[in-house]
């Protein structure tokens, strides 16, 4: 990967990602080959500047989250891109296919702790490891929940489409980040493999209004 290092100097540039997406056009390189460095100056910065900078790049179809959506792991070439995570995307596709058959969430999710699968959250702690229930794993760590169901069902990103800025910190110490309003997210699409069709997505959706 190619890293680009973002000093406090060089995010206060109006035209930063201009000039970044620029170069990556001009040598004809692969966009998930680039891979951005903050220094350790720029956190001690203008928390505002920060945000809108990195809303810049989510708007390229860069992903900046800390962790990957559940059925999805960072590129180990490239943290801003999204690839599959085969064993969890499986869970994820028996999701939709239950439910497109008319299984309920809170049926889905007693079908999944039954199955002995580890929840999202526990999913996330373990990295991918001990998927199935193990004497380690507690009834808690397997236990689904109806909401976490629901969750998957409503969330774009399995149709390819990379969906940010759910919430923001206003200031950089918040404990807690507000919500924003959906007409604000911000939505790209096609920069990742889907695991879901959109069309079976669209379904669904149209299935939870009825």
């Amino acid at each position: 990967p190619l890293s680009v290092n973002i000093s406090r100097v060089s995010l206060y540039h109006q035209r930063l990602v201009e000039l970044i997406c620029g170069l990556v056009e001009k040598y004809g390189l692969s966009p998930k080959m680039l891979q951005l460095e903050l220094t350790e100056s720029v956190y001690t910065s203008n928390p505002d500047a920060i945000r809108r900078t990195m809303e810049s790049f989510q708007k390229k179809g860069f992903f900046v989250g800390a962790f990957a959506p559940y059925g999805y792991q960072k590129d180990p070439e490239n943290k801003h891109h999204l690839i599959v995570d085969p064993t969890a995307a499986v869970v994820v596709r028996e999701i939709f296919d239950k439910y497109l058959m008319g299984i309920s969430p809170k049926e889905i999710a007693a079908d999944l702790t039954r199955e002995g699968i580890v929840n999202p959250a526990t999913y996330k702690r373990l990295h991918g490891s001990n998927f199935r229930c193990s004497k380690k794993i507690s009834d808690e760590e397997v236990h689904w929940r109806s909401d976490g169901v629901k969750k998957i069902l409503m969330d774009e990103t399995y149709t390819g489409t990379l969906v940010q800025h759910k919430q923001v910190k206003r200031k950089l110490m918040d404990d807690k980040p507000t919500r924003v309003k959906k007409d604000q997210w911000i939505r790209c699409e096609g920069t990742h493999e889907a695991i879901i069709s959109r069309e079976r997505w669209k379904i669904a959706q149209s299935m939870m209004k009825t």
